[in-house]
């Protein structure tokens, strides 16, 4: 037993070595590099806590929460992925108006191209916040789907019932397409009734 106890004294020994050798040669780089080690270990540790907060901020989109993108502190262009992802998921845009499904699926492309190096270089302990990887990727697929059959819905739509479903008529705009304000719902204009005489003498 006591060759054994020796081997693996020894091995311990050996890591202990090991890692004293690797600490010391980071310092001499330090010492050597002196404030660009500094920054590049700042900037990587500054780059994990932008990717804590996008994923954060990816996840609670998808969970249908409201996320105030311009509040995260991240570059413009992670700002706007975020924002249109947001709109994506929700299917309006920043002012609360609605957005087509065609817009809705261009909206979630752009979004993932920006975000994908932020969800393919995170570290494992921070892609489990969204839960798991693959669960996020069936929640993509999901809305690519659903997105596809309100395109196909939406095409067989005429303009003018657009307009009026979506909130995007404007007061004095005509259906178009030769449709006459007879076939609409609510029938054609009526004519403000003439005031009635006083009775008052």
């Amino acid at each position: 037993m006591r060759a054994e106890d020796k081997q693996l004294e020894g091995l311990d020994l050996e890591r202990e070595e090991e890692l004293h050798r690797e600490q010391s040669k980071e310092e001499e780089l330090r010492e050597l590099g002196g404030e660009e080690v500094r920054d590049a270990a700042l900037d990587h540790d500054h780059d994990r806590d932008r990717r804590g907060v996008i994923l954060g901020a990816i996840r609670a989109i998808f969970e249908r929460d409201t996320v105030l993108v311009s509040g995260l502190g991240l570059p413009q262009r992670e700002e706007a992925a975020l924002g249109s992802l947001q709109s994506a998921v929700s299917g309006r845009a920043e002012l609360g108006t609605f957005v087509y499904a065609t817009d809705r699926r261009d909206l979630l492309e752009q979004a993932l191209a920006v975000l994908q190096p932020n969800l393919t270089n995170a570290e494992p302990e921070l892609l489990a916040m969204l839960g798991s990887f693959d669960d996020l990727t069936a929640r993509l697929g999901g809305l690519r789907a659903e997105l596809s059959g309100l395109e196909e819905a939406q095409e067989g739509i005429p303009a003018w019932e657009k307009q009026d479903w979506f909130g995007e008529r404007r007061p004095g705009d005509e259906p178009e397409t030769g449709a006459t304000p007879d076939a609409a719902l609510d029938g054609p204009e009526r004519e403000p009734e003439p005031a009635q005489p006083s009775t008052l003498v």
